[in-house]
């Protein structure tokens, strides 16, 4: 039985991996830092559901000895944990920042290092949750930053794990329906005391507008599923991605700088 280890397993795309996986007879190793949201598979023999922070490197280290995959090998690393945020980078505490990359980017790099053996053993894949958001870096987004970062580290560690036959694929989704969207139904997280605050809450009511189309955790799950069990599977898996952003991406980017300075500007005035 192949086995797989999962990473965010019980948020909305988690499930929707998890359950297809079980669907398809795979072994699945759920980990999440609150697990509440797998009660509906504890009874199945294939999981082993784990209680488990990411963030904590000595567990992640310790991961390949602690989940008995030092001898028998594992067959995928499915990284889907994230987390979000919006606030001013340039006037935040940095802790607040170091939290979004501890999940979002050094979690992803711990995870590889720490499961690496195991992954060579089996030929296994890598499978890593980006964000088509990355392709614009913007005003009081260290989510994009964040991902950005994640992209550069693919990238490279896609070259060294072809060498040793484990393949890695990055999924970039547009919108799609989870908690990290919740920051929409909020009126104004805008502090009062912000230098910011109008500039703030002006790019919090534009960025509402251009999330355009969102999706569900199933359709992302589908290209995840497909990551682990095609013969070939892709480098990069695209859903729901927004045409407008695409378009956008497309311009030079100190023309987009400005653009963005003048239109949250504007609205902040």
């Amino acid at each position: 039985m192949k086995k797989v280890l999962v990473t965010g397993a019980a948020g909305g795309l988690g499930k929707a991996v998890v359950k297809t996986l079980l669907e398809k007879d795979y072994h699945v190793i759920a980990l999440d830092i609150e697990t509440d949201g797998l009660d509906e598979f504890k009874d199945n023999p294939a999981i082993e559901i784990h209680r488990f922070d990411i963030t904590n490197h000595p567990a992640v280290k310790s991961s390949a000895k602690d989940f008995a995959l030092e001898e028998q090998g594992l067959d995928a690393l499915i990284c889907l944990a994230g987390t979000y945020d919006t606030f001013p980078v340039t006037e935040n505490d940095p802790e607040f920042f170091n939290k979004i990359m501890a999940v979002n980017f050094h979690a992803n790099v711990s995870l590889v290092n720490a499961l690496l053996t195991p992954l060579i053993k089996r030929r296994g894949r890598v499978i890593i949750i980006s964000s088509e958001s990355y392709k614009i870096q913007s005003m009081f987004q260290p989510y994009m930053i964040s991902k950005a970062a994640l992209e550069a580290y693919a990238r490279a560690a896609w070259q060294e794990l072809a060498l040793k036959g484990v393949w890695l694929s990055v999924i970039r989704p547009g919108a799609f329906s989870t908690p990290l969207l919740n920051w929409m139904y909020k009126e104004d997280l805008a502090a009062e005391g912000s230098v910011y605050h109008k500039e703030f809450s002006a790019s919090l009511k534009q960025s509402k507008k251009l999330v355009g189309k969102i999706t569900t955790p199933e359709k992302v799950a589908q290209k995840v599923i497909r990551a682990v069990t095609v013969r070939r599977p892709r480098r990069i898996y695209r859903v729901n991605n927004n045409p407008l952003l695409s378009l956008i991406t497309m311009l030079p980017p100190r023309l987009i700088d400005k653009i963005i300075v003048w239109k949250f500007k504007e609205r902040g005035k």
